[in-house]
């Protein structure tokens, strides 16, 4: 496949030193092997241990079987042919496993960058080590120049140059990808690293870790230990995260993944500033007008109010004035403030994706991955279903592939199941929150019938857990289910499997935590009528009569946001603390001088799709905030908190308790690219819709600069009913009781009907919507024709490369057509003359 010389086309060299075990008993296990592993070689003399890219472990038990030791034996002697220079040893804790240490050599790591197109760090034209912060409070030793002792003790890291080969992280990639196609055997899907770990034959494959993590105060610095010490510790929370080293030491995709968090959290980070200070403003006016307002029309009202279901011992006649305490609360988060607040984080939001498009190319530049393309090549559960072949019309090449009528069948399949699991998932989240609800009003009522604003409070507390019980329920399944439907799918390519999966795992997950959202903003009690309309849909009155209260659902949506950002918070990072913890106990060693394999075969194992899990969590959390965030202004400031921890943890993890993971390279956020653009369109109109439809501003504007009725606005969102034209009479029946709409009283001609101020209230916020949509549109347009998603620095720098590659093509021409040899005529061609 590669040209190379012919003693890199020997079998396995198997190095043995005096402190490693003896590889007999897996010679032993593949004895019966027609063809040996080993050539004898003459004895040569001790040589430095040479440096391990890959190491893949094999539990002994495995090779008694003769099939999968000949797997073994032809995977690793694949590789050996190859290149790849591969010792083995038995361990010394793990007695059991043998570790198979792979090297891949610099000329092998050229000729696979060639071939996959890939551009190693020390030829990168756009290479620039320099980064600027605007406050030393915020940097690192790594960061600032003038901690010379650092610099002295990890040169190769620290000092700003670039590397002058290909850097280790590089080296892991492409041997991974080198063993993603190595055979070992002659079937036609029998081959890849990936193969055999699915079989069992190999426990694991991972690189390698630069040694230990803990800080040493002489000696050389691994860029591990920089890590641990300046990234992964809860002491660097407030640190900038060292994002060039993580490139370095864990590859592009998961730099990507830590920088996009990093510029994610600044911007939170000023919408939570303001989030405080409009909190602030509409609390002062809380505290100051409204209270007053309540005080005045609630507090001091004498009104009664309807009883909302039929039920004569958990429904009954209340006094207005009982909600008194619970309009103060509510009147603290639906001010004009949180609307303006809600319009503001709608531009935050589009211009956190313009300004990431351009952090984006900048790091892209620096990392070398302008260019990056991938080549597709057919998965082998692909290859064995798609049994016909075809010629490629671009390279002429025999393909496989699956004819247009059987793929069309299979993908309505999936996507029906994942469409109906979606609704699933909706139809049971407004379940939980209806079963919350009136749970908690039952609960509350059995005990004392008196406490109506002690079970209201408490339908929300417990509306929120319901609602956190429901978000992170499905949290293991979801995941299965997505994988499932995928290989039903049978996608062609790696890249195709991915983006697939992640589609329908975010299509699950989006159904899974909206659906109560959506429910408690848009759906909770739009069905009520009136109380004379208990029996009209007697099927699902419990769904009918799942009212907020007087108040409204607002503060019910309010609540549940904090809850579920507290509960969720809470819930993750704890998870995360405990899960990584006690699998790092059970499986820490005491065993000292430990091979670094075997240590690292004791950590916790790295996850392949460990980056598309966690963008999604970031962007559910970005649309949670966009779309609800007047509803609760505080949430950027739990969502930084949140988010601050969530990256140390990661990073410690990462760093000291996992395997290291597979640095591969990427050029961006992959298929969230698109996902987080529909994401923030969709978001932008949930936003205005709780703006307009949740909220009391529209009607409460209206009331001030038009209406101003008697008896105050309160008054004035109520309407008159006889209770003598209930369905169901108790013995508490009252003459007129009030409830919320806008209708004619009892006396009116239009008993009941709509008055004109509901159609003039309905206009008013359907004009609002519309203006409000216009203006995300029209700032889209406008930022997208102002803030160019290449930067200067960014184009002036491929100007310049394109410049200099110009420049070289023509000096090569001038030297070609200049060269004195072709200014000589030989009498070789004669024209003949008439």
């Amino acid at each position: 496949m590669f040209p190379r010389k012919q003693a890199a086309y020997q079998a396995i060299n198997v190095e043995t030193s005096e402190d490693s075990l003896s590889d007999t008993r897996f010679y032993s296990a593949i004895s019966f092997l027609n063809e040996p592993i080993i050539e004898e070689e003459p004895q040569k003399p001790p040589s430095k241990q040479k440096e391990v890219d890959y190491v893949i472990v094999i539990p002994n038990k495995k090779l008694q079987s003769f099939e999968n030791a000949k797997y073994a034996h032809n995977f690793l002697n694949a590789l050996s042919a190859k290149g790849v220079d591969v010792n083995m040893d038995y361990g010394i804790h793990y007695t059991k496993f043998l570790f198979v240490r792979l090297t891949i050599p610099d000329i092998l790591v050229q000729e696979l960058a060639t071939a996959y197109k890939i551009n190693l760090s020390y030829i990168n034209p756009y290479y620039s080590s320099e980064t600027q912060y605007n406050w030393k409070l915020f940097q690192t030793e790594i960061d600032l120049k003038d901690s010379s002792r650092i610099f002295r003790r990890a040169p190769d890291t620290l000092m700003d140059l670039r590397p002058t080969k290909p850097t280790k992280a590089e080296k892991s990639m492409l041997l991974y990808l080198l063993m993603t196609k190595t055979w070992f055997d002659v079937n036609a899907n029998d081959y890849g690293v990936d193969k055999l770990l699915s079989k069992g034959i190999f426990a694991d494959a991972y690189p390698l870790h630069d040694g230990a993590y803990e800080w040493t105060k002489m000696g050389q610095l691994t860029d591990r230990q920089l890590l641990a010490k300046y990234w992964a510790s809860f002491l660097c929370v407030y640190k900038n995260q060292p994002l060039n080293l993580i490139e370095k030491y864990f590859g592009t995709k998961i730099a990507i993944y830590f920088a996009f968090m990093d510029f994610y959290m600044r911007c939170l980070a000023l919408a939570a500033l303001v989030g405080i200070v409009f909190y602030i403003a509409g609390l002062l006016m809380a505290i100051f007008k409204n209270h007053n307002v309540v005080d005045e029309e609630i507090c001091q009202s004498n009104l009664t109010l309807c009883p909302v279901c039929s039920n004569n011992v958990t429904c009954k006649y209340e006094k207005y004035n009982k909600y008194c305490a619970a309009m103060k609360k509510g009147v603290v988060l639906d001010t004009i403030f949180s609307s303006v607040y809600g319009i503001l984080m709608s531009v935050w939001g589009i211009l956190v994706i313009y300004f990431w498009k351009r952090r984006l190319n900048l790091l892209r530049m620096r990392w070398n991955v302008l260019n990056l393309r991938w080549q597709k090549d057919m998965r082998p559960e692909y290859v064995k279903i798609a049994k016909r072949t075809r010629t490629n019309t671009a390279t002429g090449e025999q393909e496989h592939y699956i004819p247009k009528c059987q793929r069309f069948f299979t993908l309505s399949f999936t996507n029906g199941c994942i469409v109906l699991l979606g609704f699933g998932l909706i139809l049971f989240g407004i379940c939980m929150v209806i079963i919350g609800n009136r749970l908690s009003f039952y609960i509350m009522y059995s005990i004392d019938k008196k406490t109506v604003v002690q079970a209201s409070f408490f339908s929300k507390i417990f509306g929120g857990f319901m609602l956190f019980m429901q978000f992170h329920g499905f949290v293991t399944w979801l995941p299965m289910a997505a994988a499932y439907f995928t290989r039903i799918e049978v996608p062609s390519t790696p890249h195709n499997y991915d983006h697939s999966y992640i589609l329908k795992h975010s299509i699950l997950l989006f159904a899974n935590r909206f659906s109560s959202l959506i429910y408690l903003t848009f759906i909770r009690g739009r069905a009520y009528d009136h109380p004379g309309t208990t029996q009209k849909y007697y099927l699902i009155k419990e769904f009918t009569h799942d009212l907020c209260g007087p108040h409204g659902c607002f503060q019910n949506l309010g609540v549940a946001l904090g809850a579920l950002f507290c509960l969720g918070s809470a819930k993750i990072l704890f998870a995360q603390f405990t899960r990584m913890f006690i699998n790092v106990k059970a499986g820490k060693l005491d065993v000292v001088n430990l091979p670094q394999w075997e240590m690292d075969f004791s950590l916790l194992r790295s996850s392949r799709l460990f980056t598309y899990s966690n963008f999604f969590d970031i962007i559910s959390q970005y649309a949670i905030i966009l779309g609800f965030v007047s509803a609760f202004p505080l949430a950027p400031l739990f969502a930084v908190i949140r988010n601050i921890f969530k990256i140390r943890i990661e990073a410690i993890k990462f760093t000291k308790y996992s395997r290291k993971c597979i640095p591969m390279k990427a050029s961006g956020l992959g298929p969230y690219n698109k996902i987080i653009r529909w994401v923030y369109h969709i978001a932008t109109f949930v936003n205005g819709c709780v703006i307009v439809f949740s909220s009391s501003t529209i009607s409460w504007l209206l009331y001030k600069f038009y209406y101003k009725t008697e008896g105050g606005y309160y008054k004035f969102m109520l309407s008159e009913f006889d209770s003598a034209d209930l369905a169901e009479k108790s013995t508490q029946s009252q003459g007129v009781c009030y409830y919320s709409g806008h209708r004619h009283p009892p006396s009116s001609a239009e008993k009941y009907t709509h008055k004109s101020e509901f159609y003039v209230i309905f206009i008013a916020q359907l004009l609002f919507l519309i203006l409000y949509e216009q203006l995300i549109m029209f700032m889209c347009g406008l930022l997208k024709g102002i803030l160019n998603e290449k930067p200067r620095v960014f184009k002036e720098r491929v100007l310049h490369e394109e410049i200099l590659v110009r420049e070289v093509k023509q000096k090569m021409l001038n030297d070609l057509y200049n060269d004195p040899s072709r200014k000589k005529f030989p009498d070789g061609v004669h024209i003949p003359r008439i």
